[in-house]
């Protein structure tokens, strides 16, 4: 009797867009992400009073950013075949548990190792978090993926936006960056107990398309494209975001609450443009939406490089910059998840994994190279970056219809 019961309610979720109790999860879904960007945008703010209490150099510092993506890689691979398995809910409830007992760990360590393996764990419980919703999501919107999704994409960059300038109000007064660090604990384990009361679908419905093999998926230039533009994606906005404050304060030419708001800025720009995304996803489709942020990019990225030593004129680049970063990653996600429909926890897991990388590699190598050289010199060698997202774009609108139609389990990735 459960079973059927269990097998009733999956294909009601599967007939469901935005009616009902899928309207009620998908604003849970959007109000946990703009908690997720919130907790994205910690440490770059407070990054630089972390430096000064354990005395350590840029590159020493750096290495948070690989080791919190490191966890990020585990916890996105992770999640996506148990959300597959048993559905969002249990993996949701899950991620908020070790993305508080991260934070915790972190906030009461007493050594740097021990705060970078608290934000480890911190980064396996965030990205595990970040598959799960994409996959609800997605799943819940089937006929306007691309739209809602760089909706979801744009709740984060709002909450990603706020942060900054609430931790620069904080910085000003005498308050330990844990206090800080240690204020979005609360607001996690108040949605783990919402989640936990909250209705959610099970596992997810079957589509008409057949299972695709992980051989097949290591084959699919489709996916392998979609990686590299999430990786480039998020190795560019990253680094940005990852070191502008702690770059702008060691110039010493902006007071240190302007240095945090260029954080905000950028995520401003990244919220506008999601939101611009989802719908232009409507009008010209996944592919060309991608096309067009990746030639924005490769035009306005180059204004940070120029102006990296003039933090007033700096600040165009990095609006431009995040405006047209913008629509790359939900926009990816959306066309994997229309492309490999029944493994839609699988897919969004490897695609999360080849952002997380992003944030991994070019923020470590920004800070190493910004120790020898200047922030200019180390803004300019994340160009490769940009050269190779444009070059992966072309290649997406080059192969996609091509590969679509010749592989079984493939569907048409238009809006």
């Amino acid at each position: 009797m459960r079973n059927e019961e269990a097998q009733g309610d999956t294909i009601l979720w599967g007939a469901m867009s935005m009616g009902g109790r899928a309207q009620s999860v998908t604003r849970l879904a959007f109000s946990e992400y703009f908690l997720f960007g919130i907790g994205a945008s910690v440490v770059a703010p407070v990054l630089p009073t972390v430096i000064d209490e354990f005395g350590l150099s840029l590159a020493v510092a750096g290495l948070l950013f690989p080791a919190r993506s490191l966890g990020g890689s585990l916890g996105g691979l992770a999640a996506g075949p148990f959300v597959d398995r048993y559905g969002t809910k249990p993996v949701i409830v899950l991620s908020i548990f070790l993305s508080v007992l991260g934070l915790t760990s972190a906030v009461l360590a007493p050594s740097w190792p021990l705060v970078v393996v608290g934000f480890t764990i911190f980064g396996i419980g965030q990205r595990a978090l970040s598959t799960c919703l994409n996959t609800l999501v997605a799943e819940v919107n089937p006929n306007q993926t691309g739209r809602y999704l760089n909706y979801l994409q744009g709740i984060y960059g709002a909450g990603a936006m706020v942060a900054p300038l609430l931790i620069g109000v904080a910085l000003l007064q005498p308050i330990s960056w844990r206090w800080i660090v240690a204020a979005p604990v609360l607001l996690w384990t108040l949605f783990g107990i919402i989640s936990m009361r909250s209705p959610f679908p099970g596992k997810k419905a079957q589509s008409d398309t057949e299972t695709v093999s992980t051989p097949q998926l290591a084959r699919s230039t489709l996916l392998l494209t979609l990686i590299l533009i999430a990786f480039c994606y998020n190795g560019v906005a990253g680094s940005l975001v990852g070191w502008i404050k702690t770059f702008l304060d060691l110039a010493g030419t902006m007071h240190p609450y302007l240095t945090t708001s260029t954080i905000s800025i950028f995520y401003a720009a990244l919220t506008l443009g999601r939101f611009a995304c989802g719908a232009l996803t409507q009008r010209i489709g996944n592919v060309q939406t991608i096309l067009l942020c990746a030639l924005g990019t490769t035009v306005t990225y180059p204004l940070v490089v120029i102006f990296g030593q003039q933090p007033l004129l700096l600040l165009p680049g990095i609006f431009f910059s995040g405006l047209f970063l913008s629509g790359l990653y939900p926009t990816a996600l959306a066309i994997a998840n229309r492309a490999f429909q029944r493994q839609g926890g699988t897919i969004t897991g490897i695609l999360s994994t080849g952002m997380t990388l992003g944030s991994m590699l070019p923020p470590w190598w920004t800070g190493m190279i910004a120790d020898y050289t200047n922030f200019q010199t180390a803004m300019g060698a994340n160009m490769l970056l940009v050269v190779v997202l444009l070059v992966a774009s072309f290649e997406l609108v080059r192969r996609t219809r091509a590969e679509i139609h010749s592989q079984r389990g493939y569907v048409d990735v238009s809006p």
